[in-house]
């Protein structure tokens, strides 16, 4: 593996492109998540604000997919 050198002089390693490592955080830690964004996806329904409404929904789809994930 190479180290590349940027121009003020700092290394770095190329970064991997995928990544075999656990997910971070807690069953509970994501849920508490979840619940978030959740919420804030009804907020924005409530506003009008559908863009901003999906895009929490797919926040909290997210957060619902690591839980699933998990052996239990």
């Amino acid at each position: 593996m190479t180290i590349e050198t940027t121009r003020n002089g700092n290394s770095r390693r190329p970064r991997a492109l995928t990544s075999n490592a656990a997910p971070q955080g807690t069953m509970a830690s994501w849920k508490k998540r979840f619940d978030y964004y959740t919420a804030l996806a009804k907020e924005h329904g409530i506003s009008n604000d559908h863009v901003a409404q999906e895009n929490s929904y797919q926040h909290a789809e997210h957060y619902f997919r690591l839980m699933n994930a998990q052996p239990h």
